[in-house]
């Protein structure tokens, strides 16, 4: 791994790690008519739910930072063979597995559990959080054309279709939300390319990540929370995926980690940082993916079968830590392990 990326594994194992927290706040959250939530409960699980709303973004910007990189050449092939495959796996193995697991939970006879499972992938009635691998595959198909497009044109141009995509996906619907009546002004892009077009941005630009970013950052999250404790609502609009607030919170974070190439060619120069270090970094970001895979499953056990929950605890918010914790480590744990079956570690994760 070259010390320059160093950092992209470090925003990775970071972002993962966001997104465990996020889950298991949310799935006590989202699903309040299993779990009794008092007021207090439901504020405290939708702001940590909502704070980490940056980190699937951030999947999609380092995406477009490595990909989109005009060093890098991509075929069609490599999009259908290479990407969209890895991810097409992903989602018929362990997507099928979750869409099973839905349907026994529902009574359904085991004879035809696997063609339903399979159907079960395609229309997504699997769990929630394999989103994030459609989108991906989508991604990947148009990627070609859209190589082609970041390949020739200059900065400024750049600039130009970032903001409007800002403008489009992001500013309009929210001021739409704001005056409680419908902008009808759209373009046919969603708010994803945006992110990958945000990656490949950094990716041409050195960045020059301050303090004022720094800030920024800390006021947007507190923003985030401070919304997300008043109106902790599911599907809260002003808090998804395509509000100002969570795309300036996921572009300062990028920000804030893309400023540490710098400072790690500076300490691997100084203080002599041996290939060790950046070995494991290696092999816990390549068990990111894995880790994103099968880490509901674990919080689907302790909730729903086990019934351990934060809530079961006397301090819930000690408990919500413990049970995060817990998650965390069976999930890179058991994705290490899924990492030494050679079919898998080779073909999908």
């Amino acid at each position: 791994m070259n010390i320059k990326q160093s950092w992209i594994s470090k925003l990775r194992i970071f972002a993962t790690i966001s997104v465990i927290w996020l889950h298991v706040n949310g799935t006590i959250w989202g699903n309040q008519d299993m779990f009794e939530l008092n007021d207090g409960q439901k504020r405290f699980f939708a702001v940590n739910f909502y704070l980490m709303h940056w980190a699937v973004p951030v999947f999609f910007m380092i995406t477009g930072y490595l990909l989109l990189n005009k060093d890098k050449r991509i075929t069609i092939r490599d999009c259908c063979f290479k990407y969209t495959r890895r991810v097409l796996l992903a989602l018929l193995l362990f997507g099928s597995f979750f869409s099973a697991v839905i349907l026994l939970s529902e009574g359904e006879n085991t004879l035809f559990l696997i063609p339903k499972a399979l159907i079960g992938v395609i229309s997504g009635k699997t769990f929630s959080h394999l989103w994030y691998c459609y989108e991906l595959i989508g991604i990947y198909a148009v990627l070609p054309f859209i190589k082609v497009v970041t390949d020739n044109i200059d900065e400024q141009e750049l600039k130009y279709i970032i903001s409007i995509l800002l403008i489009f996906d992001f500013v309009m619907p929210f001021l739409g939300f704001v005056i409680e009546n419908t902008i009808n002004f759209y373009i046919p892009f969603s708010y994803p390319l945006f992110y990958l077009l945000c990656g490949h941005w950094f990716s041409i630009n050195d960045c020059k990540s301050n303090r004022l970013v720094g800030m920024l950052s800390i006021v947007l999250g507190l923003i985030v929370a401070l919304i997300a404790y008043l109106m902790p609502t599911e599907n809260n609009f002003i808090l998804g995926y395509n509000s100002p607030l969570i795309a300036g919170l996921a572009v300062t974070i990028f920000s804030i980690f893309a400023e540490y190439q710098k400072t790690d060619i500076d300490r691997s120069v100084n203080l002599n940082v041996g290939n060790t270090t950046k070995q494991k970094l290696w092999i816990v970001d390549r068990l990111c993916f894995g880790t994103y895979l099968i880490h509901p499953l674990f919080i689907q056990i302790f909730y729903r079968v086990l019934g351990f929950t934060p809530i079961e605890f006397r301090v819930y918010q000690v408990g919500t830590i413990i049970v995060f914790v817990i998650v965390l480590i069976m999930s890179f744990a058991g994705s290490a392990i899924l990492r030494k079956i050679p079919i898998l570690k080779k073909y999908v994760l």
